[in-house]
């Protein structure tokens, strides 16, 4: 029940966190009253580029905050934050779900972007996870796929899986052994470390 508990966990503040942020970007689109009208191709071009800027502008105080809430210096930020992006970037690309809201809206089962489906996410490499995922989905979908194909992609995932929460927790490891047990419980209430 811990075990489960502790994927369940992370799992949970993920969503949460797509789900903030998915109400920022909503409630500043209202501010600005910006309602999907994509009319005027200069207009659309010039909201790309403040849009991007907010973002930049919200990640640059997102990491300010987090510095601060450390009590890191700039330069201590310096040699903590890759280590830190690779923990989270290990975390995005882990690919866990369960039945997730098609970008079209309707239900799809399966775990990680673009399961299954053609519809990726740009140009964007997925991750040996995700990729796996996705093949499992595909050979899911085929209704004349044999269950010798269905256990190898099963067990490809599991595999694929089981590499990357290796990676991850030989990440976090090197993480936390820079870290005071102040920083520590800090990144640990953040969801970063476990």
């Amino acid at each position: 029940m811990k075990q489960l508990s502790s994927k369940i966990v992370p799992v949970m503040l993920v969503l949460a966190m797509m789900a903030g942020g998915a109400m920022l970007v909503a409630q500043d689109r209202g501010e600005r009253g910006d309602r999907g009208d994509r009319a005027g191709g200069d207009r659309a071009g010039e909201r790309r580029q403040v849009d991007g800027e907010r973002m930049r502008e919200r990640m640059a105080n997102r990491q300010e905050a987090m510095r601060e809430r450390l009590g890191v210096t700039e330069e201590e930020w310096e040699a903590l934050e890759p280590m830190v992006e690779e923990v989270r970037s290990l975390q995005a690309q882990g690919g866990r779900g369960g039945m997730m809201m098609g970008r079209r809206g309707g239900m799809r089962g399966g775990g990680g972007p673009g399961w299954g489906g053609g519809e990726g996410r740009g140009d964007r490499e997925l991750s040996p996870v995700q990729q796996a995922s996705r093949d499992l989905g595909q050979t899911l979908r085929d209704d004349n796929a044999s269950e010798a194909d269905i256990q190898e992609k099963l067990e490809a995932l599991r595999s694929a899986r089981e590499d990357h929460q290796r990676q991850l927790e030989e990440a976090r490891e090197e993480l936390r052994g820079v870290l005071t047990p102040r920083q520590e419980a800090q990144f640990v209430i953040m969801g970063i470390l476990e």
